[in-house]
């Protein structure tokens, strides 16, 4: 059935910085997919249409090449909107096309999509959407239509995409079109549960490198180089033309298109086209694009106590995951030099530059400078002309709406940063580690 189908992004995009800073929540990889991508899975033929904040519209529509915060539909199709934080699959699929009515899915009081079916007086829902869904219109939109309870996911914050990844990408095995290809597999690689392993047209995987999917499957896209020496153990994704050079690459990684990585890898997720190639760990993190670790950059993912970890997204509201295993969470264009140690729970935002080894602080807002010793506002320009540089290297050019988007951020970041960067800064948080 084709729908006018929405994605929305509501109040809680925060809790997905700062990757979030830099795309719509939906734009992020979890499992072998994005949300956008599990929403044109599961629905192919209808129209969507994005809802996000106005800062990363522009650059969201330069991206997906998808219509972007317009609320007109074809009045002869059903409206489904849906919520880009719902994992949604197959189940919840049905369970929309067997609803013959307008009716609000939620899941435990979180909405999860609206399918409206009765198009012909659009304002009974577009109210709610300004492009976003703040909290006082998700209120409303609880109380003003015929609710169903679905058992779907919506996810929380950034945390629990790392949580949930490994458990998807298996889900994202048993679904995937698995059509014979083209690879050049060398006869001494090892693969264990080969049935388990999918490996698409024209990647590589050298002699030596041992593939295991005993503890779960392994995803490897077209176009991907696995060098000699490297371990990948399953649940694993990665991505079209990343490269592996003789790294550990231990369960529950997800690693989109382009980047060049290794030594120790755990649980983590990494957009895409980002670097991480020499040893060092990461672990329980999610790591943006264009971001480069130097070697021996090194993660801490459990505190000496075995505490649940605290981390803020935003420089001010504290989170108490639960969670006794994170690591890091690392912006776009984000770079650290060699020997950088990062404590559980760090955050480092987008165009961020440390350096000279030792200890991050726990959370370096977007655009700062600097080491242990001294840390400045990251230049502007000198930021942008490193993220030219990056994108040359690849063969590519820095998109102007990207440039924009980061000029944006550079500003609505500064009182932050100034506060950071003040001479008499608060109390320090005790170390996790």
């Amino acid at each position: 059935m084709n729908y006018n189908l929405f994605l929305w992004e509501d109040w809680k995009a925060e809790n997905f910085y700062p990757l979030a800073l830099t795309r719509p929540v939906y734009a992020l990889r979890t499992g072998a997919k994005t949300f956008i991508e599990r929403s044109l899975g599961l629905f192919p033929e209808s129209f969507i249409t994005l809802l996000c904040r106005e800062q990363i519209a522009e650059l969201t529509q330069f991206k997906t090449r998808a219509r972007v915060n317009q609320l007109t539909v074809d009045p002869n199709l059903p409206v489904l909107l849906i919520n880009g934080r719902a994992l949604i699959n197959e189940d919840f699929k049905d369970i929309v096309e067997s609803t013959k009515e307008t009716t609000l899915f939620v899941h435990e009081n979180a909405p999860v999509a609206l399918l409206v079916r009765d198009t012909k007086d659009s304002s009974q829902w577009t109210q709610f959407f300004t492009p976003t869904l703040n909290a006082e219109a998700e209120e409303e939109l609880l109380k003003s239509f015929p609710v169903i309870e679905v058992p779907t996911k919506v996810v929380e914050g950034i945390w629990e995409l790392v949580l949930l990844n490994g458990e998807l990408i298996e889900s994202d095995f048993e679904k995937l079109e698995k059509k014979k290809t083209q690879a050049s597999v060398d006869e001494r690689a090892i693969l264990y549960n080969s049935d388990k392993i999918w490996i698409g047209d024209n990647a590589s995987i050298d002699a030596l490198a041992v593939l295991d999917a005993r503890g779960g499957p392994i995803i490897i896209e077209n176009g991907v180089y696995i060098q000699s020496h490297t371990i990948i153990t399953g649940p694993a994704y990665i991505g079209a033309h990343t490269k592996i050079y003789g790294g550990k690459i231990r369960n529950g990684c997800s690693f989109g298109p382009h980047c060049r990585l290794g030594g120790e890898i755990e649980s983590s997720i990494f957009i895409g086209y980002s670097n991480k190639y020499h040893d060092g760990f990461i672990g329980h993190s999610y790591i943006g694009e264009w971001v480069n670790l130097g070697a021996l950059t090194t993660t801490s993912d459990l505190k000496n106590n075995y505490g649940p970890i605290r981390l803020t997204l935003n420089g001010v509201d504290l989170i108490q995951t639960d969670l006794v295993k994170l690591g890091s969470f690392i912006g776009d264009h984000a770079k650290l030099g060699i020997g950088t140690l990062l404590n559980a729970g760090t955050v480092i935002g987008v165009a961020a530059n440390f350096f000279g080894g030792g200890l991050a602080p726990k959370f370096v807002p977007s655009f700062v400078w600097g080491s242990t010793t001294k840390m400045v506002e990251h230049e502007l320009e000198r930021a942008l002309e490193t993220a030219r540089m990056v994108y040359s290297r690849r063969g590519l050019e820095l998109p102007f709406a990207e440039e924009i988007l980061l000029r944006k951020i550079f500003d609505s970041t500064a009182e932050l940063r100034s506060s950071f960067l003040s001479p008499n800064p608060q109390e320090e948080e005790t170390p996790e580690t």
